[in-house]
């Protein structure tokens, strides 16, 4: 299998396989709480912060990053994550049950996935929960009602709260930008 630009992909669940890997990818759709259940079911939970190879968490997959996530879907409840950033994840204020999903502009753009890429490109989000800003680890930032992190990264880890593969040009960009890490 290749991805859009003809380098080699594989989807794999093998733990040696992904050792072996030149990157990773971590992609999410869905809740914190399910997506961390699944990578605790799998044996990956003490393996992907050790990854020194290029990452790149997508949406979810960026968020599962982060400490601990609060989600309130009925009741409140917290769900820790992967620790690689020293981050937690948690819901829009102000904004009850609301899912951020549209076209929206990125600022303060800095590091490699942002290589050639100009201030304001539009990016496309869904999501409910974010990652609040931070001046140690955003890369770039959104405001949807509030100002968050809509990339961060940390050594090898990459983390792009958008979808590249629904972001047009920009999206485009990032990923050949991430491949240039590999």
């Amino acid at each position: 299998m290749y991805d859009f630009f003809g380098n080699p992909l594989s989807i794999e669940q093998n733990i040696r396989e992904i050792c072996l890997a030149d990157g990773i990818i971590l992609y999410g759709k869905g809740s914190f709480s399910e997506c961390i259940e699944k990578i605790h079911s799998l044996g990956f939970e003490e393996l992907i912060p050790q990854f020194e190879m290029p990452v790149l968490g997508v949406s979810l997959g960026m968020q599962i990053l982060g400490t601990y996530c609060i989600e309130k879907y009925g009741s409140e409840h917290s769900t820790e994550g992967l620790s690689v950033f020293p981050i937690k994840v948690n819901q829009f204020q102000n904004v009850a049950n609301i899912q951020h999903t549209s076209l929206e502009s990125i600022s303060e753009l800095r590091g490699p996935l942002f290589k050639d890429i100009e201030e304001n490109a539009k990016v496309f989000f869904d999501h409910s929960t974010k990652m609040p800003p931070s001046k140690n680890f955003s890369t770039s930032l959104c405001t949807f009602n509030e100002s968050f992190s809509s990339s961060i990264q940390k050594d090898s880890f990459n983390g792009i709260e958008f979808f590249p593969e629904l972001s047009g040009e920009t999206g485009i960009k990032v990923l050949q930008n991430f491949i240039k890490l590999l």
